[in-house]
């Protein structure tokens, strides 16, 4: 998913949840590191878009969430920084994906000081 798509998505979400002339006025997001979005790209969209909006100021709070992998042979579970790794207990390349791809709005603050999980 490109930068402009995911923040559409999570201001389209943050004001559908907001309404009824309320602000945003803060957003939290968790970011897998396989995602391929820089956290610098991401403000400056989000600054963007929310221009003129019920968002418009909004801090936005970027959580980083690491790659996590499982071995296809020998089914341990492992981290690594490399996107394509080898399992570092058998050496097997049949790895799964298990957590690094999410885009997650985890919370949105409203200016009444309402806390949405």
């Amino acid at each position: 998913m490109n930068t402009f798509a995911l923040v559409h998505r999570l201001l389209e979400a943050a004001l559908r949840l907001a309404r009824s002339g309320k602000r945003v006025v803060g957003l939290t997001v968790i970011i897998g590191q396989l995602l391929g979005i820089r956290e610098d790209d991401l403000r400056a969209e989000w600054e963007r878009q929310t221009a003129g909006t019920a968002a418009q100021g909004a801090q936005l709070e970027i959580q980083h969430l690491s790659a996590e992998f499982s071995c296809m042979i020998c089914r341990r579970l492992f981290r690594t920084e490399q996107e394509h790794p080898a399992c570092p207990y058998c050496g097997s390349l049949g790895v799964k994906i298990e957590h690094g791809e999410e885009c997650l709005l985890q919370s949105i603050k409203l200016d009444d000081g309402t806390c949405l999980p």
